[in-house]
């Protein structure tokens, strides 16, 4: 009998226990070893695996031993198809550890129930291992992954921790931190697109993060390293991930499904901030028209009553006039499941284009003469003004009234002093004094609150009235389409559509 040997071992882990060597004890002849491979991939896709069914093939022996059948494989089928491939070339599989023969119906039984125990006890390790790292990522562990731009990691295994990175990028004078809080500042505050902001970066000199690591990426079978400059998408990815806002999500990026898990970390930008960065990306992608190949003046502002989606612009060639235009409900202008698992399209009717001239003689009767809106502002912005009033003289009430407490307590303390009460008595008063002023300090913060919060009413008010006013002016300049998108922009918050009727019959 000839016989080859099969080897094979999984991790660094295994190869420091010397498990290879393990095996080769029970062996003497024509060694098969794939040294620190995955028994996830069929037995073909592995070196030696591979040369182990070609000498197969080449009738070199007629029996392989291996020292146990999860060497084969960690998946059932894998293993019983390396048996079945082995057996339909002459060759039989025996294990030195387990006692199975294939040439019998029983043997055969017995291969596929240890088939069976191969992969349960993977899937145990496996279920194990996961439990152990949500543990620990629930508990603020760092468990590995590719770390955010603007963070690093501090500590190892139970104790690595997400931290906000402030090493310097060299030759600018920021910190990774910082570079974030700008990207975030130019498209929250800025309203900066990610095109825009990422030309920005690479002026700076400013290295992404797969070029600053020297990371490469798979193209095909090889691995290219990136061309170190900043783009839309990669900016895109920047201002979407809630890491930045002091929210991390574990498990996104795993190849089973599996729950995500929440968890804090430092935030790099406030919640505000962020928030006004995502409305940004949202502005941008429906107002943006570098890839409209038409102008459409209410594009991205027509929502369908029905369905929800967005009204698109469209074009109809026509004899008579070749500028017919026309919107049409995204669920009718192409089918979508959103009335059910079927795809049915929408029961929305198109919306001719002359609904734009009906809008724009809205917004420019209503800019030529905002006389009732200002005056509404105007009586507005009189009321806030008596109510900030009003709250300043409350605070400082409460202030004088602060300043009295401090007072009322140097009196109970010279009281105690001269003998006039004893201790419990002062400990009492001076208890119930510091309950009372703190009920003070809660009060001024909320007033000061309030306070803050109409100083921000007024500066809306009065911006708005200077900003009717200018649009006012601007009506009497050149008023190229761009303008007039803007000015629709700006005042127009959204049209909704309902279709009312059925077939031929529907209306709007």
């Amino acid at each position: 009998m000839k016989a080859a040997i099969y080897l094979r071992v999984s991790t660094e882990e295994q190869r420091e226990r010397q498990s290879i060597a393990t095996q080769r004890d029970f062996a003497v002849h024509d060694f098969y070893a794939d040294d620190g491979v995955t028994g996830t991939i069929p037995l073909e896709q592995r070196e030696q695996g591979a040369r182990l069914l070609d000498d197969a093939r080449a009738k070199k022996f007629d029996t392989v031993l291996i020292f146990k059948l999860d060497r084969l494989g960690r998946d059932p089928r894998l293993i019983l198809n390396a048996v079945k491939e082995l057996e339909d070339l002459g060759v039989q599989v025996k294990s030195m550890t387990e006692p199975f023969d294939t040439s019998t119906p029983s043997g055969r039984f017995l291969l596929t129930i240890l088939s069976g125990v191969a992969g349960l006890e993977r899937e145990n390790i496996l279920e194990r291992s996961r439990e152990g790292i949500n543990r620990l990522v629930r508990e603020g562990a760092w468990a590995g992954g590719i770390v955010p731009y603007g963070y690093r990691v501090e500590g190892q295994r139970r104790e690595a921790r997400l931290v906000v990175s402030e090493e310097q990028v060299p030759g600018t004078g920021l910190t990774e931190a910082d570079v974030i809080r700008m990207v975030y500042r130019m498209a929250a505050d800025e309203g900066k697109s990610c095109i825009v902001i990422a030309e920005h970066l690479n002026r700076l000199g400013i290295a992404p993060l797969y070029a600053r690591d020297g990371k490469q990426v798979l193209r095909g079978k090889r691995k290219h390293a990136t061309a170190g400059i900043w783009r839309a998408g990669r900016v895109r990815h920047l201002l979407v991930n809630p890491t930045y806002r002091g929210l991390h999500e574990f498990g996104k990026r795993a190849k089973r499904p599996r729950p995500l898990i929440a968890r804090s970390v430092p935030a790099i930008v406030d919640e505000g901030i962020w928030n006004r960065a995502q409305q940004t990306l949202r502005r941008n992608l429906l107002f943006s028209v570098r890839n409209a190949r038409r102008q459409y003046l209410l594009r991205g502002l027509i929502k369908c009553a029905h369905c929800g989606l967005t009204y698109v612009g469209n074009f109809r060639p026509s004899a008579r006039d070749n500028q017919r235009s026309y919107y049409i409900c995204n669920g009718r202008h192409r089918g979508r499941a959103f009335f059910g698992k079927e795809e049915i399209r929408c029961r929305s009717k198109q919306v001719s284009s002359d609904l734009e001239g009906v809008v724009w003689r809205e917004v420019e009767g209503f800019l030529r003469d905002p006389g009732p809106v200002l005056q509404e502002l105007a009586e507005k912005l009189k009321v806030v003004e008596k109510g900030s009033a009003t709250l300043e003289s409350e605070l400082a009430a409460l202030r004088g009234a602060m300043a009295g407490k401090d007072e009322e307590r140097n009196r109970v303390i010279g009281l105690f002093r001269r003998g006039k009460i004893d201790e419990p008595t002062l400990d009492h008063q001076l208890d119930e004094i510091e309950r009372e002023r703190a009920c003070l300090r809660d009060e001024i913060a909320e007033l000061e609150t309030e306070g803050t919060m109409a100083r921000e009413t007024q500066d809306r008010l009065r911006s708005t009235e200077d900003l009717l006013r200018e649009l006012g002016r601007r009506l009497d300049e050149p008023r190229p389409w761009e303008l007039k998108r803007q000015l629709i922009e700006t005042l127009v918050e959204g049209i909704r559509v309902e279709t009312i009727g059925e077939g031929a019959q529907r209306d709007i």
